[in-house]
């Protein structure tokens, strides 16, 4: 029939789920081996490829790469990886290696998680002390400036200084401090350099860290202070594990809580000292923040600081007025 379109019943249907079908092995093979070359790039190994691979199909279904460049998309989805088996790599790796602007891929990776609701888990700043370190040419002292580097990182966090912040910076004022401890002299240049932050993220943390109680100690007292914490932590873990144990005997309930607050009441007398100093309770293990017992947030000090004044101008005011009458 001329001028009328008559279908082919069965093979368009068939044609046409074949080419979608071959189409998406085409997709697979290509982010594959796409992926896989910007992983070599970086370092990850072939099962952080395919769960990179999983999540680019699912932005390609998901009609994500609407207006974006897939390489961008590549990038996001290795970095959601990493940061998900927490690995030392950041987000500016894959900016140097693929030579794209670092805030259009940080703009990317923020639709991305917003869009699939993934939740990332919080960087520990931990993770990049070797690598920056490793960096310094610090010699056969890599070791022991990495280490005193991550026993500063863990004080900042009970002083509430990496939360919110850059990992990096913390990382790079932490190394600082651990370099002229171990008598190097590295500049705050220096630090910028290998670090990759600005100046100024590194001189706010610095400035940061000297105001907490930390800052003050010698390198004896600093180290005391931490291995008095590392053997409390201990002892709270043991004791925990004893109380789940023994749960089911009343008896043994019982002693076992005597025996608790007892050995809470020697733990306080043992660390009194440490205490005063800025360090304390540590059953905050694990977390970005701080304390019970220490460090305030930097925020809350800084209101509490405007509100003292609010009032000692207020009552100066007062008593100008009381002259005055």
């Amino acid at each position: 029939m001329v001028g009328q379109f008559v279908p082919n019943s069965g093979g368009g249907v068939n044609v046409g789920g074949h080419f979608l079908q071959e189409s998406r092995e085409v997709t697979i093979r290509n982010a594959k081996r796409r992926i896989g070359q910007l992983a070599d790039l970086v370092g990850l190994n072939h099962r952080q490829v395919e769960s990179a691979v999983r999540l680019y199909l699912l932005a390609v279904q998901m009609g994500f790469l609407r207006g974006r460049r897939s390489e961008i998309v590549h990038a996001v989805c290795l970095y959601i990886v990493c940061r998900r088996d927490r690995t030392h790599h950041m987000l500016i790796d894959f900016s140097d290696k693929m030579q794209i602007n670092v805030f259009i891929l940080g703009a990317c990776l923020l639709k991305f998680i917003k869009t699939f609701h993934i939740t990332m888990p919080i960087i520990d700043p931990s993770l990049f002390i070797h690598r920056f370190s490793a960096n310094l040419d610090f010699g056969e002292k890599t070791h022991q400036v990495s280490l005193t580097a991550l026993k500063l990182v863990q004080q900042m966090k009970r002083d509430w200084i990496v939360t919110g912040r850059s990992p990096a910076g913390v990382c790079g004022a932490a190394l600082l401090i651990a370099a002229r401890i171990h008598n190097f002299e590295r500049s705050q240049k220096q630090i910028v350099e290998v670090v990759r932050i600005c100046n100024h993220t590194l001189r706010n943390r610095l400035l940061e860290f000297e105001e907490t109680p930390t800052a003050h100690m010698s390198l004896d007292e600093f180290n005391r202070a931490t291995d008095e914490l590392e053997k409390q932590e201990e002892l709270d873990e043991n004791e925990e594990v004893d109380n789940n144990n023994n749960n089911d005997n009343d008896n043994n309930e019982e002693n076992n809580s005597n025996g608790v607050n007892n050995a809470k009441k020697g733990q306080q007398s043992e660390v009194k000292i440490v205490v005063g100093i800025g360090f304390g309770d540590v059953s905050s293990k694990g977390r970005q923040g701080g304390r019970d017992d220490g460090m305030d947030p930097p925020s809350f000090r800084r209101n509490r600081e405007q509100e003292q004044e609010q009032q000692e101008q207020q009552e100066q005011q007062e008593l100008n007025e009381e002259e005055q009458q």
